[in-house]
């Protein structure tokens, strides 16, 4: 399932009122690729996508019950940061809530980028805050990655319409990178297959 553009901006502005809509967009583009089921598991490149709401309950379910670290929802928030955010298993998939818990957590790294970066810009602030958003700090979403060679704050950049892209650079979504997958024709358990429900 993916929210389409008109109905993900009405929402980034209706859900939260923490940061700029524009934010908000860029944000849910790079991390799910606009889908509210989205689900991320750390040391799984590629994971099989839900379609569903009660599906994506139930895969989130498995992997906390097997001790995976993972993300879900339109903002990909952490398992560890469902506490914090007042998020549960159930209500990570809601959109409204799951876009309120995302702005909450960039305005935290956004506040503290601004006190640890104080004699940059705004834009150069924000950008440390997407790379905390992204990985817990400052630093690693610079960081080139994949075999695209692009970084976090590179997909973040350009996705920002008050500083065009230009043509000539071609955007790659962190998403796309997730569900991207050639299958062979042997007999395996996929990488993706996290529960075996697809093996041969």
């Amino acid at each position: 399932m993916i929210i389409e553009s008109a109905l993900l901006l009405t929402l980034a502005n209706e859900c939260q009122n923490n940061l700029p809509s524009n934010i908000i967009t860029r944000l849910i583009e790079i991390e799910s690729a606009n889908n509210p089921y989205a689900l991320a598991v750390k040391g799984v490149p590629i994971f099989n996508q839900a379609d569903n709401l009660n599906d994506a309950i139930t895969s989130a379910k498995k992997l906390d019950s097997l001790g995976f670290n993972f993300s879900a929802g339109l903002m990909q928030i952490n398992h560890t940061n469902f506490n914090k955010t007042g998020l549960t298993i159930e209500t990570v998939f809601d959109s409204c809530k799951n876009i309120q818990a995302g702005s909450q957590l960039f305005k935290d790294c956004f506040d503290r980028a601004k006190i640890t970066y104080p004699n940059k810009t705004e834009h150069q602030q924000l950008e440390h805050a997407a790379s905390c958003y992204y990985s817990g700090n400052f630093t690693t979403g610079f960081k080139k990655e994949g075999k695209n060679n692009i970084s976090y704050i590179d997909k973040f950049n350009q996705l920002d319409t008050s500083h065009p892209t230009p043509t000539s650079v071609k955007l790659h979504r962190i998403q796309q990178e997730k569900i991207t997958h050639t299958q062979d024709n042997d007999s395996h358990v996929e990488s993706w297959d996290v529960f075996s429900d697809f093996a041969n």
